[in-house]
């Protein structure tokens, strides 16, 4: 996977992704965000928190360990099940 070096909100669950070799795609998360563990997510203004994190090159949201269990609320990577494709 290509590091995300830029990301935007745009609207609902929908962001567009920058990486490392200029490509841009826009990507739409709400069919990802099942289960217990994203249930933060789903609150749009959470959402919005979305940001690069350049120690990682991906994009977790303003998570809190501890926020669902042991667990990040989005396990800073936003694809635990490896299905989203860019």
């Amino acid at each position: 996977m290509k590091p995300v070096k830029k990301v935007v909100y745009l609207r609902g669950y929908k962001l567009r992704l920058t990486f490392s070799d200029r490509a841009v795609k826009v990507v739409d998360l709400e069919r990802y965000l099942d289960g217990e563990v994203f249930k933060p997510l789903k609150k749009i203004d959470y959402f919005k928190t979305v940001r690069v994190n350049p120690d990682i090159d991906t994009f977790p949201f303003n998570c809190r360990p501890g926020n669902n269990g042991n667990r990040c609320c989005c396990s800073c990577s936003m694809c635990p099940r490896g299905d989203i494709r860019y």
